[in-house]
């Protein structure tokens, strides 16, 4: 992630990510932010991505072999979550920036359903479903 006069400017992923988690739904994911709900006030934004072949999705062991064991894992009636805390590094120190991702596992198949990023005290969200539920 690149910072510039305090705004997220370019993100960019390392090839490693794209191991399970191909370009296209990468861009379709990133690209739902376009209809995305936002709230100033709150500093959230929450989009939903309708996936017609669910069996695309990541699983939890896909994401802990890219990126490693995770800081915090908790198992919750909704799902299993995994939460990583990273510094994200600017082109300056004042420019660097933690990074909290909490990702949700479905518990019954593994698959992603929910990643939130928290950067700056700015939460970005990603709610996933398959074109036969409703939401998660």
């Amino acid at each position: 992630m690149f910072f510039k006069n305090n705004r997220l400017v370019r993100v960019s992923f390392p090839e490693r990510f794209l191991k399970y988690f191909s370009k296209p739904l990468l861009a379709r994911v990133l690209g739902s932010v376009g209809s995305a709900e936002v709230s100033k006030l709150s500093r959230k934004i929450t989009s939903g991505v309708k996936i017609e072949d669910y069996s695309m999705m990541p699983r939890r062991e896909h994401f802990i072999e890219v990126m490693g064991r995770p800081s915090a894992i908790k198992n919750l009636p909704s799902g299993n979550l995994l939460t990583y805390v990273y510094t994200a590094g600017g082109s300056s120190e004042k420019e660097n920036a933690n990074l909290t991702l909490h990702l949700l596992f479905h518990n019954g198949d593994g698959h992603l359903i929910r990643a939130e990023g928290i950067i700056r005290g700015f939460s970005i969200r990603f709610n996933i479903f398959s074109k036969d539920s409703s939401s998660n």
